[in-house]
């Protein structure tokens, strides 16, 4: 078996001397981290007088739970805010400050989970980092940047979903806290509580028709110095993004000209992600270093077949209110291309698309200019060979055209 296995398994217990650990030595660690009585504090709405938490049954919760990357531009309220922490962190029962019940589980009640916010658009809380204070249901302002995107996507090793949505949570352990009662057994104790943590987070986001993905892979060095953490007695463990999510009803028509023109490559893009997603049923996404939906991947090796592809095709006429020929989902069959050509061709009238134009000039007697269907199948064949040699060209020589968005 490989060694590092083993610490999947309860093989060692019987190996670890428990009556060496610090609970034979005196009293426990506090269960919540100290802050300074002058940092600035914000108060929650308190847990039991929430007045648009909806009522959903937890069978609901479950089934519908997913992970969701793609997030609207709408801003969290803060008791919806409230709520997220309360039901990740918040108290159920305080037997003193060593010692409490929380709403998740925990190995021997150590709780050695700290919660912190990277907070872009919550109403009522400026852009910054916060920490949960769960003993007092507060906040408590951490550090506040300029560049907090910038710092957080660069954290996520460029995971822009993550910077997307209103908020992104960041937990961090601190192992002396379960370390003092469970000694080496605490590692995997604390690993199974910030899997509590997350999962109670997810079914949370569903009550508030919002959406959560966990995220895994991280820069430990840079994310534990934007949260200023010395990285040994406290560390970042699991970050998840929250956000208002675009359902069913919502992505069945986008207006482009509605949109801010800076924006409206992004929507673009994450229009047809969405789309993607939900003709493959999610079938597409894969948990990589990006966590984010390949826009370079064919739409047939995603999984959008014969029949599919005829009801993408409809989807994203109707959704966009636009019209081209079925045959070009087979003349540009990844997103980015398909992106790229509705932004040159379709929409060439809007503002927002010149950057995208000009990447890319039109060429002239194109064999894209060509009918599919007027082609022989070789003619047909080495037309697209040729179009996709192009775009692979264009994307080496232009590093602004190499886009990514999260899905």
């Amino acid at each position: 078996m490989h060694k590092n296995r083993a610490f999947l398994k309860n093989s060692n217990q019987n190996k670890i001397d428990i009556s060496r650990s610090k609970q034979k030595r005196g009293i426990a660690p506090p269960i919540q981290k100290p802050c300074d009585p002058q940092d600035k504090k914000i108060s929650l709405v308190s847990p039991g007088t929430w007045k648009t938490i909806s009522a959903i049954s937890l069978e609901s919760a479950i089934r519908n739970r997913k992970s969701r990357r793609v997030y609207t531009e709408k801003s969290i309220s803060l008791e919806n805010l409230s709520f997220l922490l309360w039901a990740t962190q918040g108290m159920r029962k305080t037997k003193s400050k060593h010692n409490n019940f929380r709403t998740v589980p925990s190995a021997g009640c150590r709780h050695a989970i700290e919660t912190y916010i990277a907070a872009f658009r919550v109403e009522g809380i400026e852009k910054g980092i916060y920490r949960y204070l769960p003993m007092s249901h507060e906040l408590v302002e951490v550090a506040k940047y300029n560049n907090l995107e910038t710092l957080i996507n660069r954290s996520t090793l460029n995971q822009i979903f993550c910077t997307r949505g209103a908020l992104t949570f960041i937990w961090t352990t601190i192992p002396e806290r379960m370390e003092w009662q469970y000694a080496e057994a605490s590692y995997k104790a604390i690993a199974l509580d910030t899997g509590h943590i997350c999962q109670n987070l997810y079914l949370a986001c569903e009550a508030i028709g919002a959406g959560a993905c966990a995220l895994a892979s991280y820069d430990q060095e840079l994310i534990d110095n934007v949260i200023g953490l010395s990285g040994d007695e406290e560390f970042t463990i699991y970050l998840a993004s929250v956000g208002y999510t675009y359902h069913s009803s919502e992505v069945k028509t986008l207006n482009l000209k509605e949109i801010p023109a800076e924006k409206r490559w992004d929507m673009l893009l994450a229009h047809i992600s969405l789309l993607v997603s939900e003709i493959t049923g999610g079938k597409n996404m894969t948990m990589n270093t990006t966590q984010a939906l390949d826009l370079n991947q064919g739409f047939y090796d995603m999984g959008i077949n014969d029949n599919l592809c005829i009801k993408f095709y409809k989807s994203l006429k109707k959704s966009l209110d636009c019209q081209f020929p079925f045959t070009i989902l087979f003349k540009y069959p990844t997103v980015k291309q398909l992106s790229i050509y509705l932004a040159k061709e379709i929409f060439k009238d809007l503002d927002g698309f010149e950057k995208i134009q000009a990447l890319i000039p039109h060429k002239n007697n194109s064999s894209i200019e060509k009918d599919v269907e007027q082609l022989s199948e070789m003619e047909a064949e080495d037309a697209l060979l040729n179009e996709l040699e192009y775009l692979d060209s264009v994307d080496d020589q232009n590093p602004e055209f190499n886009f990514s968005v999260a899905h």
